[in-house]
């Protein structure tokens, strides 16, 4: 059964425009399910990470002179475009990702949708310090102002919710973004673009750019251009992350990939084959989703890994994070 009845050509966003890859690569997006190829998307290069550095740099201007009013309404914007696409994008997360359409995909667009929207409404509330001075008739006051270019690594398991915590915010605070999403979720991610391109942020605001996480989470997570990183991923990301940091050569808000540890004991008194149901979501391709069954042991006793439903080379996938 074919899922989708034609394959897309998708293109990375870099300074207001779609573009393909300097190097003209590109790779397959297939569905968890049947192994379908649903889009071609570009393999970004170190070349198309910096182009998307320097348009987001050049961003910073027009962003920073905007009035937190006015970005909540930008905000709201992307908000509206993505209510208006909600089933199209939540068809998207299931094709792409795997997650169940109306069990699950329809809900984390929902989520999403609200992240900008609770951004929104806090920018508009963003508090700062006024303190007493030495000098009776002045005050001493804290100034909030962007930062600069943020650097975004997002995982496979939640590409719309845990991409929209950092890039709400980020832009809420008048911040640019290039944003390296994981490589086998690259095309709802193009699909979460489209929305913000569609709401008019000044051109630079958001750059999208897909491929390796190797390639381009690391040139964007490194580079003198970027002043913070968001990042959500694996382990081993995580640890080539802190050993930037230590080198000083990145900063900014980290989460390394939760193990969502399933612990299993032989009780007689606990239903054998019953598991959290958090470690059984997304179709079983949780991190380190497990259950025990029987026949579920190999001769050495040990509990295989959860089983996850798709194509045998799907099963226990791991974006490259990074």
């Amino acid at each position: 059964m074919k899922v989708v009845e034609k394959t897309q050509t998708l293109k990375m966003f870099v300074g207001g425009r779609w573009i393909a890859s300097e190097s003209g690569e590109t790779f397959e997006a297939r569905s968890p399910a049947t192994g379908e190829v649903i889009a071609t998307l570009p393999k970004g290069t170190r070349a198309d990470a910096v182009r998307a550095l320097e348009a987001a740099a050049q961003a910073r201007q027009p962003m920073a002179a905007l009035g937190a009013f006015d970005r909540a309404a930008l905000l709201h914007r992307v908000a509206d475009v993505m209510e208006g696409r909600r089933e199209e994008l939540a068809r998207w997360l299931t094709l792409d990702q795997g997650k169940p359409y109306k069990a699950e995909a329809l809900g984390e667009v929902g989520e999403a949708i609200e992240y900008f929207r609770i951004a929104a409404e806090d920018i508009k509330r963003l508090e700062t310090n006024v303190i007493p001075s030495m000098a009776k008739n002045k005050l001493v006051f804290t100034l909030r102002i962007p930062r600069g270019v943020y650097a975004l690594i997002t995982p496979w398991n939640w590409p719309l919710t845990m991409a929209t915590e950092l890039i709400a915010p980020a832009l809420a605070g008048g911040n640019t973004i290039v944003w390296a999403p994981a490589t086998s979720t690259s095309a709802i991610s193009v699909k979460l673009m489209e929305c913000l391109a569609e709401a008019d942020l000044p051109a630079g605001a958001v750059n999208l750019v897909t491929g390796p996480g190797s390639v381009v989470g690391d040139e964007i997570a490194g580079h003198p251009l970027t002043a913070g990183v968001g990042f959500v991923g694996s382990t081993e990301t995580g640890r080539q992350r802190t050993d930037r940091d230590l080198r000083g050569r990145g900063s900014g808000p980290r989460g390394r990939g939760n193990h969502h540890r399933l612990l299993l004991v032989r009780r007689p008194e606990l239903h054998r084959g019953r598991a959290h149901p958090g470690a059984a979501r997304h179709s079983g391709r949780l991190p380190r989703a497990a259950q025990e069954r029987d026949g579920d042991r190999d001769p050495r006793g040990s509990v295989r890994r959860g089983h996850h439903h798709g194509p045998a080379e799907q099963r226990g996938r791991r974006a490259e994070d990074g």
